[in-house]
Order: structure tokens, then sequence, then C-alpha cells
């Protein structure tokens, strides 16, 4: 006659090993005890860490099985659970993320909002207005046949970083990749000993970008995709372009100038610009005529 098997949570008989589910998680901690304790009476006959089908957990990145104290829950917001493994290697890899029903680019909740519960599409924000999907839930937009034949008309191009199409109209040149791409040709045309056509960079469209994968330079306000038009400043986090970056100047959003007198002022010394008035003053001007009850000097510290 077979042993009696329990489950290790809710303690109920088990029919047999085969409606269980082993923790291989709870052997390994149980293990690295029995490794810490080299004691011979220090060490303890490992047991079968057996569950049944109502008490295992299955991991949401590895589908993993294990025990509730093993694969637990890693986000307050999807409540997902995961094996230890999953749950600190770094990647953002729990229920707030994924992939585009659609293009399969990647989506988070902060940016598109939850998986819809009636369609179960989970769209980017481009899909979400272009999908031929009709949903009443997540009001996924269909064009109509009109604007399908207007947009046919126009002139579309494939974003070089997200590869969506847009309308060209809408299209941004990178000055910055243009000249690395024509600096480029010029080497290959030097190795194969092949003869240079010049190039006109206005006239350029093979490399475009739209709107979410471009930007502008917070200094000489130069549009550029967003690899060349980098954050250059953690504390400001405004973004340049390779010729303000590294001209030496202090031009990010650190430092400005007076919104009355135009006196030079930074962070440190003067703070930030008010969010209410949105007026930067000096620490002298501050003071005067100051209407604004977010940024005026209280009358005891004066």
């Amino acid at each position: 006659m077979s042993k009696t098997t329990y489950c290790n949570k809710c303690k109920k008989e088990l029919l047999s090993i085969e409606h269980a589910i082993e923790c291989q998680f709870c052997i390994e901690r149980l293990i690295d005890e029995n490794e810490e304790n080299s004691d011979e009476e220090n060490c303890k006959i490992i047991p079968p860490m057996l569950y049944c089908y109502c008490c295992y957990i299955t991991c949401y990145a590895c589908s993993t099985n294990g025990c509730p104290n093993c694969i637990e829950s890693v986000c307050s917001d999807c409540s997902e659970r995961m094996c230890p493994n999953c749950a600190f290697d770094g990647k953002p890899n729990c229920g707030c993320y994924g992939k585009c029903t659609s293009c399969y680019t990647t989506v988070d909740r902060g940016a598109n909002g939850w998986p819809c519960n009636d369609c179960r599409q989970w769209l980017c924000n481009y899909c979400h207005y272009h999908s031929k999907i009709i949903c009443d839930t997540c009001g996924c937009y269909n064009k109509s046949d009109e604007e399908s034949s207007k947009e046919s008309d126009e002139e579309l191009f494939n974003c070089n970083e997200c590869k969506k199409e847009f309308n060209k109209k809408d299209a941004t040149k990178c000055k910055f990749c243009i000249k690395k791409y024509i600096s480029d040709i010029k080497k290959n045309c030097k190795l194969n000993n092949v003869k240079y056509e010049p190039i006109n960079p206005d006239d350029f469209d093979l490399i475009l970008y739209c709107s979410n994968c471009s930007d502008s330079c917070y200094d000489c306000k130069i549009s550029g995709c967003s690899n060349c038009i980098e954050c250059v400043c953690c504390d400001c986090c405004v973004r340049m372009c390779p010729n303000c970056e590294g001209n030496g100047d202090e031009n990010c959003g650190c430092y400005g100038t007076c919104s009355r007198c135009e006196k030079d002022i930074d962070r440190c010394e003067n703070g930030w610009p008010c969010d209410t008035c949105k007026q930067w003053y000096c620490s002298r001007c501050i003071k005067i005529n100051n209407f604004c009850n977010a940024c005026k000097p209280d009358s005891d510290s004066e």
C-alpha cells in the first residue's frame, strides 16, 4: 500500500503523486540551508515539497510552477506573481509591460493603459486609432471609407526608429543622421575606388522620423532623432544636439536669466522657475512686487 501524501499548504490528502506539483524553489532553499549547516547533526532531511492544484502558483514570466511563498506578487499595480529568478532579473517583465497586439512594439500601462477587457487587445497609441477592430469599451477607432481613400492619396513614410507608417508632411529630418550617412558613403567610395556623387542634405529623405521618435534641441531648437538629441542633464532633463552639448557653455535648463532684471541665475542659488506664475526671479527680484502666492517669500522670512 502506497504512503499517503499531503499538500504542503492546505494539508489535504493528495490522490497520487501525479496530482501534485513539486516546488523546486523550496527544495533549493532547504539544500542551501543544509550546506550552511555543515554539521551532520544540524542537517535536515529534505521532505518532498508537494502542493495540490489549488495551492500552486505559476510564474507570470517563465511559467514555472511553485508554492505561493516562492511565487510572490512583485507589482502592486498588475498583481502578477513571479518566481525568485524572474522577480530580480532587472527586466520590466511584469503585467504592466507587453507588446502591441497589432505591430508588436513595446507598450506599458503608463503610456498605453491596460488591455481591453472586452476585445482583449492591447494596442499602442498609433494602432489604437488605426486598427480595424471596433470596440465600444476601449474606443478602438475604425477608419471610414472616405478617410481611408483620403489617406491613400497622401504620401506616407516609415519612421526610421519605430518603423511605423506616418504621413510624410509630419516627418522630421535628422541632419546629424544624414551627415553620418553621407560620411559613411564617402568612406565606402574611397575604399572601393568609386567616384562619390554629391548628395544634397536638403533633398535627402531616406532617413525620416515621426514626432514620437524625434525631439528638438533645448538650446538651438534644431530638430533631430531622439538618439542624436540626447538628455544632457539629470537634474533639468533637457535634451540637446551634439553641437550644443559639447560646447562647454552653461546652457542647460539649470541656468537662465531673471524674468525681471535679466541677471544670470541658476537653480542652485535661485531654485527652479515657479510652476504657477512661470516666472524665474533672482533672490532680489523675487521680493519686489511679487503677487504670486506660490513663489513669493513668507513675511516671517523677510
